[in-house]
């Protein structure tokens, strides 16, 4: 889409460009709307795709922690809903409805330790909703941008977070922070309550950075 909206725009530029200065000084305000109306394109489906994943993320949460509270089974319904989007990917492959790659080994080699993790942190979020609430899970994954921006800057070559986005990382802490002093689990068991939901979030931090590395 940017690739065809930057060559949109140098035609656009070309065939309003004139000869003289004077006319050219007029043909820039036009230009200028079209690249910042596909600026705006491009903005909206950003924030479209991060509204979808958030709210469909979000009901996951309630209805497995809804599952869990009538079959106390974790690892039954993750296989099941492993399952069921195996089937579904093999249904879009055959119906032609959408493009599914099939299995090469340059491709598959580098998803296997992701895969792995992946399955590490389905197991690790049914078993915190089984013995925690999903505000506590929803509070721990809220802060994996925190370690995944040191991560970022360790392995990945990246830069560290401008001040206004530390500030933002130290406001999430602050508010995690207040959370566990507050939480009647923590006043009870102490780390014991928060096993399960630590490991997924170490597990799940890593498992963000290493995703960003493999589709570069």
């Amino acid at each position: 889409f940017s690739h065809n909206l930057s060559y949109r725009h140098r035609r656009h530029q070309r065939l309003l460009a004139p000869s003289s200065p004077h006319c050219r000084h007029r043909a820039q305000p036009a230009s200028s709307r079209f690249w910042m109306l596909g600026c705006a394109l491009e903005s909206r489906e950003a924030v479209f795709a991060a509204l979808s994943f958030s709210a469909a993320s979000g009901s996951l949460l309630i209805i497995n922690k809804l599952c869990i509270h009538a079959i106390p089974a974790p690892s039954f319904i993750a296989t099941i809903q492993f399952a069921v989007c195996t089937l579904f990917c093999l249904f879009l492959r055959t119906s032609g409805l959408a493009a599914v790659d099939g299995f090469e080994r340059e491709k598959v080699r580098p998803y296997i330790a992701y895969t792995g993790m992946f399955v590490c942190t389905i197991y690790c979020n049914m078993k915190a909703l089984q013995n925690s609430n999903v505000e506590t899970l929803i509070v721990f994954r809220a802060c994996c941008p925190i370690v995944v921006s040191l991560l970022d800057y360790l392995f990945l070559g990246r830069e560290l977070p401008s001040a206004r986005s530390f500030a933002s990382l130290l406001l999430l802490v602050a508010g995690a922070t207040s959370y566990v002093l507050t939480d009647a689990q923590w006043k009870l068991s102490g780390l014991r309550a928060y096993g399960w939901v630590g490991a997924y979030f170490c597990i799940l931090s890593v498992e963000m950075a290493y995703g960003k590395h493999i589709v570069g």
